[in-house]
């Protein structure tokens, strides 16, 4: 088993197991199944050169309705169970241009 956990509802996923993701209007295949929790990179507000990775479920990045990155104030909004400035740094190489 390969546990995860869900930074901003704290749902646990069992990285293993693909499922079909659930929200049609959101445009991500409902084809074939994915991983159940997505990385996203959240930029930090007051910092605009610092970025931080979120995993979320996919009830979680529904709500957020993101594009290519979400704002920390974007993370706040879900009241999440992890504080912006604890989530971790991206690896150097993977930092949005």
């Amino acid at each position: 088993m390969n546990i995860k956990r869900c930074q901003a509802c704290g749902i646990e996923k069992d990285m293993d197991i693909e499922e079909y993701y659930p929200y049609s209007e959101d445009m991500i295949t409902q084809e074939d199944k994915v991983q159940p929790l997505f990385d996203l990179e959240c930029q930090m507000d007051e910092d605009q050169g610092d970025f931080r990775v979120a995993t979320v479920c996919f009830s979680c990045y529904h709500k957020l309705e993101p594009d290519m990155w979400i704002s920390e104030s974007m993370w706040k909004a879900l009241n999440p169970i992890i504080d912006a400035k604890d989530l971790p740094y991206p690896p150097i190489n993977s930092l949005p241009t």
